[in-house]
């Protein structure tokens, strides 16, 4: 059995390690020699199908592991996802003992794409987002399910100080109460993540149950990520409609034979689907959309619902 709270106690030790490895006055040097951040929230938030796809190593509810800690693979696949126009930004893990990753690899991954990077990792102490900085992260993730109100106010406002922004996830409504007003990129996460949860059997929202969308009430200018059980074109087309702006993908992509054409066929766009007003996105002006036509229900055609439905 691996829980959250498992994996928080280790990573308290981690950092505890690397800080005596690297101080964050090393940590700042690295900063002030490092090239600008790229615009993760203008990337995600634009027009049209924007996917966050994962270099996906490893995980505890995962048998099968794709890439198993091998760099050339993940760098393999970070430089397809470089050369794939649906993918907007890169997530890569960083944890080490239960995800198969790490600040080096970012750091590797940065050299070999020119899109944002989006540091996963359980972020739990400032010390990891100037690490973070320093590694190559653009923003960085933040679980609701881990940290307090306060700590996640704080790390948004530090994550911006340098440069980045901060991607926060929750995956029920208490987890979305919990977070704070300065937040901009809210992340739902499909799969139920809470402390005492066996990570190994994992537990899932049906992501096609508008009942379970939780994003109705969140700012109407905010950036909306949908995360964990996205597989199909259908279900980005289901989820687009519903108000999401980006999808974070990982194993549905990451242990495909052909990623790249996996992809393409995600990023198809609707031939009968007008994104600036039948879907949820953002126009011309940055301003967010959801059904904007009249009576906010589904306002496809028939023919449109079924294409959709019959994607793979």
């Amino acid at each position: 059995m691996i829980t959250l709270d498992n994996i928080l106690e280790n990573k308290r030790k981690e950092i505890e390690e690397d800080k005596e490895q690297e101080s964050v006055r090393q940590l700042k040097r690295k900063i002030d020699s490092s090239p600008s951040t790229k615009d993760f929230s203008t990337e995600i938030g634009k027009q049209g199908t924007n996917i966050i796809a994962e270099t996906k190593i490893m995980s505890p509810s995962l048998n099968k592991q794709s890439g198993e800690g091998n760099l050339e693979q993940i760098l393999e696949l970070a430089r397809t996802y470089e050369s794939s126009k649906p993918v907007a930004a890169i997530s890569v893990l960083s944890d080490g003992k239960y995800f198969g990753g790490s600040k080096e690899i970012m750091q590797e991954v940065r050299k070999n794409t020119t899109k944002p990077i989006l540091r996963k990792d359980f972020i739990i102490d400032e010390y990891q987002i100037y690490q973070s900085r320093a590694y190559g992260a653009d923003a960085i993730l933040l679980i609701s399910a881990a940290l307090k109100t306060n700590e996640m106010r704080k790390f948004v406002d530090l994550s911006r100080e340098l440069g980045m922004e901060s991607l926060v996830e929750f995956s029920t409504k208490e987890g979305k109460k919990k977070i704070p007003n300065n937040v901009k990129i809210y992340g739902r996460n499909y799969r139920h993540l809470e402390l005492n949860k066996d990570l190994k059997s994992p537990e899932y929202d049906n992501i096609k149950d508008k009942d379970k969308t939780l994003i109705d009430d969140l700012p109407s200018n905010a950036i909306k990520v949908a995360e964990s059980q996205i597989k199909t074109r259908s279900d980005i087309e289901w989820l687009k409609q519903e108000g999401f702006d980006a999808f974070l993908i990982g194993t549905a992509i990451a242990t495909e034979d052909d990623v790249k054409g996996k992809i393409e066929k995600l990023g198809l766009s609707s031939p009968y689907s007008n994104p600036g007003h039948l879907l949820g996105g953002r126009d011309e002006s940055g301003e967010h959309h959801k059904k904007v036509a009249l009576g906010g229900g589904d306002r496809r055609t028939p023919s449109a619902i079924e294409w959709a439905d019959a994607q793979p």
